[in-house]
């Protein structure tokens, strides 16, 4: 009994950690880098970045690479009679299953983890390797396409020779709501204050204008500061929830319930006193509510997508006792399409009804437990039959 669950779990273990590995290296390496030397992206940059991509990765490869080792040890066992071989030995097939369901619930767990990690230590530490190589990825693009463009940044030059932009035309808009500044030069050099957290121009020889305001020639040295956009927002009280930490949700909570008190209470005095509240009132109260609700529900959600691991082996077990099919390349498709038309879609609804306060934060659990529901049923025909 102990020798064939032994087999079993290595055999899942085994196929589940070598897949996992090429499917990881795939999108660090194989697309990460490759998009970011297209770019123009330094080689030293992109090998700073992995280390911090890889939680991403790994949330995501997880639950289908164990899919996929679960579909091929169960349908080869499947397809090959031996499950079959252990009823007539009295043995029942939930003896081969339980040890890959715990296995399964261990990934669960680490998958849950990787989100914390994203959200504590791979999305800073990637903004930190932005933020303190900015010039470098700027420089990186010129050379290779002349231009770079950003949603608060333009820059388009002729040449980039010895760290000086030849000729660049440099358009910054802080806002909509304010015109775009353009600056142009002979030439340009771009440095990054860390500290302040501001990309440098010093500009030799040219202009800057506002449309409608006012132009300015200079013939000299010119210099503008450009506030980094914020790729990543770390602030605690205004960074989208997916982007904190567990341990910082429980204060942003607190936080945000005694703000829209507070709010809740001024738009009702002003109601009593005959007077309809403002709308940027009405639109602050609105946003810090809807920021509640995601705080509420970003920790189930991280949980129940965590143990979309135990759903899928289940599932992947399931499917492939019943079809007794030894190709678990088909297995796998097979049993990818229920989830792909039934947890995903659920997955979409239970986030929508919780973060908009519809229904409780639990409500992003649906997609398991209907996932859950299909398995045990499926396993329960394995044991009948």
């Amino acid at each position: 009994m102990f020798t064939i669950q032994r087999y079993v779990v290595w055999e899942v273990i085994k196929t589940f950690l070598i897949v996992l590995a090429v499917t990881t290296l795939f999108m660090t390496l194989g697309s990460g880098a490759n998009e970011g030397l297209r770019k123009g992206l330094p080689p030293h940059l992109i090998a700073q970045i992995m280390p911090y991509v890889l939680p991403e990765a790994l949330r995501f490869t997880i639950p289908g690479c164990l899919l996929f080792a679960v579909c091929t040890v169960y349908g080869r066992m499947s397809g090959s009679l031996e499950v079959t071989a252990l009823k007539s030995l009295g043995i029942s097939p939930l003896s081969v299953v339980w040890p890959t369901l715990a296995f399964a619930f261990v990934m669960s767990l680490v998958t849950f983890a990787m989100y914390d990690a994203c959200a504590a230590w791979g999305r800073p530490g990637l903004r930190r390797v932005v933020v303190g190589s900015l010039d470098d990825i700027v420089y990186g693009v010129l050379k290779t396409e002349r231009a770079y463009s950003s949603d608060k940044l333009s820059i388009n030059v002729k040449n980039v020779n010895d760290g000086d932009l030849i000729t660049p035309v440099i358009v910054m808009r802080e806002s909509e709501d304010l015109p775009a500044i353009t600056l142009k030069a002979a030439k340009a050099r771009l440095t990054v204050d860390q500290e302040e957290e501001l990309l440098r121009v010093t500009c030799t020889d040219g202009r800057v204008e506002v449309p409608g305001k006012a132009t300015l020639t200079f013939r000299d040295t010119f210099e503008q500061a450009i506030a980094f956009e914020q790729h990543i927002n770390i602030d605690p009280n205004t960074a989208s929830p997916a982007n904190l930490a567990l341990s910082a949700m429980p204060r942003q909570i607190e936080r945000e319930r005694q703000i829209i008190h507070d709010l809740d209470q001024k738009i009702a005095i002003l109601k009593a006193a005959g007077k309809q509240p403002k709308q940027p009132l009405i639109t602050t109260f609105n946003g810090h509510r809807l920021r509640y609700y995601r705080l509420v529900t970003e920790a189930p959600r991280r949980r129940s997508n965590g143990f979309s691991c135990m759903l899928f082996a289940l599932m992947g077990m399931a499917v492939a006792l019943n079809l007794r099919l030894s190709d678990n390349v088909t297995i796998f498709f097979l049993c990818f399409m229920p989830i792909l038309l039934v947890y995903y879609p659920l997955m979409v609804v239970g986030e929508y009804v919780s973060t908009k306060g519809i229904l409780p934060a639990d409500a992003v659990w649906l997609p398991n437990a209907v996932m859950a529901v299909i398995g045990i049923v499926l396993l329960q025909r394995v044991m009948r039959y």
